[in-house]
């Protein structure tokens, strides 16, 4: 039941309404037991569809917050091709009825007096939503999960707030392995603790040696 399309989409559709009663809205909604549902809230966190905060009594889960800049020039870009190339993909995960709402804010703001020009270049991420429980950032499946479809940003600020440590694995993989696949993404690190900024300094180091050196001094393990 927990792998049903619907019950996650129902996840997302009360998220907002339900940030500390969701699993118990959703369990009693469907009938099933809270562990189906924690089941299917856990594939929503691994693919960012949502995040959590706190622990037990104190957890809240929420929506994710994408803040994205890229100039357009109104007068020479449709609203229709503005919101399919740059707008639609960023609200794709969400149920149809929300993606049908921020259309209509979008259209609205695109063609009655909003902002000159359209940013879409810059988004930022929490990074610790991506983590399960108690599991620890230390691997690269985990950082791949962070990566999807944040190459078309000119520039992805990582919010490491209340992250404690990562791995040395998770920090190569974003810091080199898709730094240097994707030299023209900025990749801003922000709120480390001493041990996140350690790995990641390492693998920023790593990649400068890369540079230098070529990649064949490294190995993706």
């Amino acid at each position: 039941m927990s792998h049903r399309p619907e019950v996650r989409q129902f996840l997302l559709k009360n998220v907002t309404q339900h940030p500390k009663d969701l699993v118990s809205f959703a369990a009693q909604h469907f009938g099933i037991s809270r562990q189906a549902i924690f089941n299917a809230t856990r594939q929503l966190l691994e693919a960012q569809q949502i995040l959590v905060t706190g622990k037990n009594r104190g957890t809240a889960y929420s929506l994710p917050t994408v803040h994205v800049v890229r100039e357009v020039q109104p007068e020479a870009n449709g609203e229709d091709v503005v919101w399919r190339e740059l707008a639609a993909p960023v609200v794709e995960f969400l149920p149809e009825n929300v993606r049908t709402i921020a259309y209509h804010g979008f259209t609205e703001m695109f063609n009655n007096g909003g902002p000159d020009q359209l940013d879409f270049s810059k988004t930022t991420i929490a990074v610790k939503r991506l983590e399960s429980g108690a599991d620890p950032l230390i691997s690269r499946s985990q950082a791949k999960r962070l990566l999807q479809r944040l190459s078309r940003f000119e520039e992805v600020v990582l919010d490491f707030a209340d992250v404690e440590t990562v791995g040395p694995a998770f920090a190569d993989e974003i810091f080199r392995v898709f730094a240097a696949r994707h030299t023209d993404v900025t990749l801003t690190p922000l709120n480390m603790t001493t041990n996140v900024e350690a790995m990641v300094s390492r693998a920023q180091r790593a990649l400068r040696a890369q540079m230098i050196h070529g990649p064949q001094l490294f190995e993706d393990v």
